[in-house]
């Protein structure tokens, strides 16, 4: 998709899960997202798409 320059093209970005802006959680929502990606059965993968965080972020 071509960026241009209207409103909609910037809340369009603004909402970009892949090199959009930093994202900062609260220690309770990291502790949160480390608890489900721990869950038996559950994809460390999935969870970390769920939150638009790259799964190797949960290994650290």
């Amino acid at each position: 998709m071509m960026a241009t320059k209207t409103t909609e093209a910037v809340h369009v970005a603004d909402g970009a899960t892949q090199g959009g802006r930093r994202r900062y959680y609260s220690a309770g929502k990291k502790l949160l997202i480390l608890s489900e990606a721990e869950v038996p059965g559950k994809s460390v993968s999935l969870v970390a798409h769920e939150y638009g965080v790259n799964p190797s972020q949960l290994f650290r």
